[in-house]
């Protein structure tokens, strides 16, 4: 058999939501998602800059 197949076996524990998890995915995501959004406004702007 070239593949093997694993099952993944969930239980209730790990659909819990840990709050220091939340928080570092956070400390990162916000800049990160202002940064992207700061960039795509400025893409705008250049743009309609250059087709007056």
């Amino acid at each position: 058999m070239i593949m093997k197949r694993k099952m993944i076996h969930l239980s209730l524990s790990d659909l819990k939501i840990r709050k220091d998890t939340v928080k570092d995915l956070l400390s990162i995501g916000i800049p990160v998602a202002c940064q992207d959004g700061f960039i795509q406004v400025s893409f705008l702007v250049i743009t309609i800059i250059a087709n007056r």
